[in-house]
């Protein structure tokens, strides 16, 4: 990965990072190869209800807070937004940017041997959790991990700073959601119609 060493907790925190992928002479083939970025954002909506979530910490509301906080499924109008990297808290979560419904869906075909590389460059940690399928840990910040002590799961949480490769068998048809398993994360502002950080492993014919 990569990010800004100047002013990074504004530039960073405003989307100046990425990943490079090197690929080694023994890399193991895989049929597909994607990159998840995993990143968050306080998102300035313009509206009072939805911006309160990037500037109280969890449990910090009070009662006319709470009654806001209950207007917040009207959704977000299409546009530009500010955003604010000084807040500690975030209402808007996304992978490659983009927030589900418009995160890129992952294709595959059955029989396939997918990876997926997750890097985190964000504040927060984010358990990301896959459906339908278990997956091989064979990578950490970069490392290989030897194939005889690699763990089968169905969520890694990916902390900040960190990068890791995980694989799995296309073996069971389906659309199949992957997300982050905190539940505000797949709530952007908690409108109606923003899914956050969540994307679809779909197979195709």
């Amino acid at each position: 990965m990569y990010h800004s060493h100047v002013h990074n907790a504004i530039q960073e925190l405003m989307g100046l990072d990425g990943m490079f992928i090197v690929r080694g002479k023994k890399e193991e083939p895989v049929q597909r190869d994607y990159v998840l970025l995993l990143q968050e954002w306080a998102v300035k909506t313009g509206s009072a209800s939805m911006d309160m979530e990037a500037n109280q910490p969890y449990g910090g509301k009070g009662q006319e807070s709470s009654k806001k906080s209950s207007n917040m499924s009207t959704g977000v109008k299409p546009g530009t937004y500010e955003i604010d990297p000084k807040v500690m808290m975030y209402n808007y979560f996304t992978i490659n940017g983009k927030a589900y419904p418009s995160t890129d869906p992952l294709f595959v075909r059955y029989g396939d041997r997918v990876r997926l590389r997750l890097g985190n460059l964000s504040m927060d940690s984010h358990p990301m959790h896959f459906h339908g399928h278990d997956f091989l840990v064979t990578a950490a910040d970069g490392n290989a991990i030897p194939s005889y002590v690699r763990l089968k799961k169905n969520t890694i949480n990916v902390a900040p700073g960190e990068t890791w490769d995980i694989e799995f068998f296309a073996n069971n048809p389906g659309n199949w959601v992957f997300h982050c398993h905190k539940p505000h994360h797949t709530a952007n502002a908690h409108s109606k119609g923003l899914g956050g950080m969540l994307t679809i492993v779909r197979y195709t014919t």
